[in-house]
C-alpha cells in the first residue's frame, strides 16, 4: 500500500506542474489571440499544427503507446487552443 500511494503522491505533483504550465499556456495563447486580430490572421494555421505534430512525432517514435497518449492529448490542446482564440476573436 505504501509502494501505490508513493506513486500516486509522484503523480499528483507532475499534476500540478502540468496544471501550472498549462496555465502559462492559456496566458500565451490569449498574446497570440491579439496578435492575429491586430494583424488579421486567421486563428488556425495548419503549418503550425503540423510542425508541432511533426516535432512531438519526432520526440516519441519509439514509444508508439506513450506517443499515441500524447499525441492525442496534444491535439486536444491545440483544439482547445483554437476555442479559446475564437472567443476571443468575438
Amino acid at each position: 500500500m505504501k509502494k501505490i500511494l508513493s506513486v500516486r503522491k509522484k503523480i499528483d505533483d507532475l499534476d500540478l506542474q502540468i496544471f501550472k504550465i498549462l496555465e502559462k499556456r492559456y496566458k500565451l495563447i490569449n498574446e497570440i489571440s491579439k496578435f492575429k486580430l491586430i494583424n488579421t490572421l486567421p486563428i488556425k494555421q495548419k503549418n503550425r499544427e503540423k510542425l508541432q505534430l511533426d516535432k512531438l512525432n519526432k520526440l516519441y517514435h519509439k514509444e508508439p503507446k506513450s506517443y499515441r497518449f500524447i499525441r492525442n492529448i496534444f491535439k486536444f490542446i491545440l483544439k482547445e487552443s483554437k476555442k479559446t482564440q475564437k472567443t476571443l476573436f468575438q
